[in-house]
């Protein structure tokens, strides 16, 4: 259920055959983000990303009405952040809101956070 070519054909399964669990020390001031994601209000020394631009759908019993949610730009997978100070979470952005002009969907909201790990401090 749901759209695009490949959303009923099973694409994206995968089967884990082992497990090893590793420590990521986060006590760093530079990180790579592991997805999309929204820098508004943080705050940061420098950023280094490309754009990207999420054109969201809503699902199930939302997307009758209009299944489009306005486009969010955000910073891209992959994006460097080096902060003055270390943060105190595995993850940085924000939620956001305000997707639709849909008065019944105005609750909606897109989770603009991504987990990040720690990468060589710039000023090394």
């Amino acid at each position: 259920m749901g759209y695009g070519k490949d959303s009923s054909i099973g694409k994206g399964r995968f089967d884990i055959e082992a497990w090893n669990e590793i420590h990521i020390d986060h006590n760093a001031k530079t990180f790579m983000t592991l997805s999309p994601f929204s820098p508004e209000g943080l705050n940061y020394q420098r950023l280094y990303y490309e754009p990207f631009t999420r054109f969201g759908k809503f699902g199930g019993s939302r997307a009758y009405k209009n299944a489009f949610k306005k486009p969010l730009l955000l910073a891209d997978t992959a994006s460097v952040i080096a902060f003055q100070t270390a943060p105190t979470e595995p993850y940085i952005g924000k939620a956001l809101n305000k997707l639709t002009d849909i008065l019944e969907y105005e609750d909606t909201v897109h989770q603009g956070y991504s987990i990040v790990i720690p990468i060589k401090d710039l000023d090394e």
